[in-house]
């Protein structure tokens, strides 16, 4: 599934919050499912050349920036120490 597209128009204009809300939410699942997708690809990726360093950083990148933005929709008093922590407690 790498075919995403997004509806443009003036009724974005007249949107309440909650409808807004409900639109960004939506396109966060397509963008997490396009994610995992894209995850799936990189894996075939990377088993076609497996020493390709290149593969694994562009891995820890998204890690930072998914670790960053789940600290940001968590809310106040959830930082990346918390974030890292439970990564930790999988680990084990």
């Amino acid at each position: 599934m790498r075919t995403y597209q997004r509806q443009i128009g003036s009724e974005r204009m007249n949107q309440t919050a909650s409808e807004r809300y409900a639109e960004h939410q939506r396109e966060i699942f397509i963008l997490l499912q396009w994610i995992k997708d894209e995850l799936e690809i990189h894996e075939f990726t990377q088993k076609d050349d497996p020493m390709n360093w290149g593969l694994v950083g562009t891995l820890a990148s998204a890690k930072q920036e998914l670790k960053q933005t789940l600290c940001r929709i968590s809310g106040p008093g959830f930082d990346m120490r918390d974030v890292d922590e439970a990564l930790d407690g999988l680990r084990d």
